[in-house]
C-alpha cells in the first residue's frame, strides 16, 4: 500500500502524505554524532526513508534496531530493508526490545513519529520509556510539520521535550519538505 492510501486509513498512526524528503532526512541524521553511539533505534522508520541515510553512517560495530506500528509500512520496509532489524510493535515496549538485543542503554533515537497526534498520555509513555533506556549525552531528533506546530499537542510535545533534555535545539524550517517542518535536536 502506498504511504497517501496508509495515511487516508490511519491518518492518526502515519501523519503525513508522503514519505520524508532528503533535506528533512539531512536536517537529522548531519547533526548526530555517530562516532558517540554505540546502540541506535529508529522509532516509526515508515518504508525506510530516513533509514537508509543511517545505514550510511553507522559505525561497523553499532547495533540498530527499527521499531515501527503500521503493518504495511513494515512489510514494505522488510522487503527494502531486509538486513535491518525491525520490531513491528509499540515503542512504548523499548525496554523488552532492548533486552532481546542484549542493550542496556540507547544512545541515540531517531524518531519518525508523528508526536503531534498523539494523546498527552502516549506522549508520556513513550517519552518515559525511552528515557529510561537513555544515559546522560544520548541524543534524540525527531521532527515536528509546521501545520502541527500551534496544536495544543505539538506544542505540549515540545515543552515535554525542553522539560526532560538538558539541551534542546530546534533547526530553521525545512522548507524542502510536504509538509515543511523543524527538526529538535536533543541532549539528554
Amino acid at each position: 500500500m502506498d504511504h497517501f492510501a496508509e495515511f487516508l486509513r490511519t491518518p492518526r498512526e502515519i501523519g503525513t502524505i508522503i514519505a520524508s524528503s532528503k533535506s528533512l532526512v539531512a536536517a537529522m541524521v548531519d547533526w548526530i554524532e555517530w562516532d558517540r553511539v554505540e546502540v541506535a533505534v529508529e522509532y516509526g522508520p515508515g518504508k525506510g526513508a530516513i533509514t537508509r541515510e543511517i545505514l550510511q553512517r553507522l559505525r561497523r560495530r553499532t547495533t540498530f534496531f527499527t521499531i515501527e506500528l503500521n503493518a504495511s509500512f513494515a512489510a514494505s520496509f522488510r522487503t527494502a530493508l531486509p538486513d535491518v532489524r525491525l520490531h513491528e510493535e509499540s515503542v512504548e515496549n523499548i525496554t523488552g526490545i532492548c533486552a532481546e538485543h542484549g542493550v542496556t542503554k540507547i544512545d541515540c533515537v531517531i524518531s519518525g513519529l508523528p508526536w503531534a497526534t498523539f494523546s498527552d498520555e502516549q506522549q508520556d509513555r513513550y517519552l518515559d520509556e525511552m528515557l529510561k533506556k537513555m544515559p546522560p549525552g544520548a541524543q534524540f531528533v525527531s521532527f515536528a510539520y509546521l501545520v502541527g506546530l500551534p496544536l495544543t499537542s505539538g506544542r505540549r510535545f515540545k515543552r515535554r521535550l525542553d522539560d526532560v533534555f538538558t539541551s534542546v535545539e530546534t533547526s530553521e524550517i525545512v522548507w524542502k519538505n510536504f509538509p515543511p517542518a523543524v527538526v529538535y535536536r536533543c541532549r539528554k
